[in-house]
């Protein structure tokens, strides 16, 4: 966070859509948060690599070793959060957190089946379109909920479009 420190006052909370006063409150909101959001990011961005337009597909290589590389963001928020819900008291306060913030975190990988994301998939600026990378998501996401004792919140699908497949994968 220090070599980004725009990150905790910039727009994520707008992309989230949640309004919490004096957002983050705390740590916890902070970690949960961005282990989704970081997450998300990571299953979207993997879309651009070796994209069409090579200037981006360079960029994203360092941007997804900082974010996907070996102790990157995503494992280190993968362990932070199994660690803090090995107590109950905080698990529960994960659960509350994870019903707030996995909506946002959703529509970061963007809407299936709109015409922009095909467009993008048709001229190689990205390699699949959301549909799958919502998939990849949830599929890798249902094994680190349960290792964790947490659910998936019983409204998601009210708050974001979620593919049949996704709906699917979420009944099993």
């Amino acid at each position: 966070m220090q070599s980004r420190p725009e990150a905790l006052t910039g727009n994520f909370a707008q992309i989230v859509k949640v309004d919490i006063p004096g957002w983050p409150n705390d740590w916890l909101e902070i970690q949960i948060s961005l282990f989704l959001a970081d997450r998300a990011a990571v299953y979207q961005l993997k879309e651009y690599q070796d994209n069409s337009y090579v200037p981006w597909a360079r960029v994203m290589e360092g941007v997804l070793a900082d974010e996907a590389g070996e102790g990157g963001h995503l494992d280190a928020g993968e362990e932070m959060t199994v660690r803090l819900c090995r107590d109950s008291f905080q698990r529960q306060r994960v659960q509350e957190l994870l019903d707030l913030f996995l909506p946002g975190a959703v529509r970061l990988m963007g809407t299936p089946h709109k015409k922009e994301n095909d467009y993008c998939v048709q001229v190689g600026l990205k390699r699949r379109g959301a549909a799958e990378v919502q998939y990849d998501f949830f599929r890798d996401l249902l094994p680190v909920l349960h290792r964790c004792g947490l659910t998936l919140p019983a409204d998601l699908a009210e708050h974001v479009e979620l593919t049949n497949a996704v709906k699917d994968l979420i009944a099993t």
